[in-house]
């Protein structure tokens, strides 16, 4: 999403770093040089003892897990509340509802070494707190066979969808293939359309448990650090 909003807004894309490869298993990236627009995103990436110089980024929370050797002195974990991301939607959510915008919103496209054929959707989450705080925020993939009623497994998906979208080049598939699959998703209570709303909300659901989950464990380990720095 972030390269995305980078891309079309005509910076650098997000350099690969892999000199903490050794120390966690998370995604590094090095923030490129970014045009003036960009500058009030990246406060906090650089510290007191070293000011311009800004730190790597991660997407994944689990960066910082007991087994890594990596803290928050070395990377930036950029979660969704992130000025980064908060940018980088706020970009993308007005490229797609402009008229001469570069995005589309819907497309189909061939993936040569996939089994089977899915449709899928992109899924925004957000939980909210008391007082309307925002607790989290997630966007996550949710996809369905196009053809046959069973359930794939959650695994498969992500790995397959994560596989097949992430991809440098995608072909768009011809005009006959985009008809065939407006005409199953246009139908009265298309059958295509309504397992995949049910497969958000599966995915919706699990995740909030999650989420939930998490949160639960986050709030226990502050609480136990807390009346550890008692006096």
């Amino acid at each position: 999403m972030v390269d995305t909003a980078l891309r079309i807004n005509h910076q650098s894309p997000l350099i690969d770093n892999d000199e903490f490869a050794q120390d966690t298993d998370a995604e590094v990236f090095t923030v490129p040089s970014l045009t003036t627009g960009w500058h009030d995103t990246l406060r906090g990436l650089d510290t007191r003892l070293k000011p311009g110089v800004l730190r790597p980024i991660t997407f994944d929370p689990t960066a910082f897990d007991e087994d890594s050797k990596v803290g928050p002195e070395d990377l930036v974990y950029v979660h969704l509340g992130h000025p980064i991301v908060q940018k980088a939607q706020r970009l993308l959510r007005r490229s797609l509802w402009s008229v001469d915008s570069p995005l589309s919103r819907v497309t189909a496209v061939v993936v040569d070494d996939l089994d089977e054929s899915f449709v899928a959707a992109v899924t925004r989450m957000v939980l909210v707190g008391r007082g309307g705080v925002r607790l989290h925020e997630e966007v996550f993939l949710a996809g369905v066979r196009l053809k046959g009623r069973r359930a794939m497994a959650e695994a498969k998906a992500e790995a397959a969808l994560d596989k097949a979208l992430d991809r440098e080049h995608l072909n768009v598939a011809d005009d006959r293939v985009r008809d065939q699959l407006c005409d199953l998703w246009n139908v009265p209570d298309a059958p295509l359309r309504l397992r995949l709303e049910e497969s958000m909300q599966a995915r919706a659901s699990r995740r909030h448990e999650l989420v939930i989950e998490q949160l639960a464990k986050r709030q226990a380990a502050d609480v136990q650090r807390a009346k550890a720095s008692r006096p």
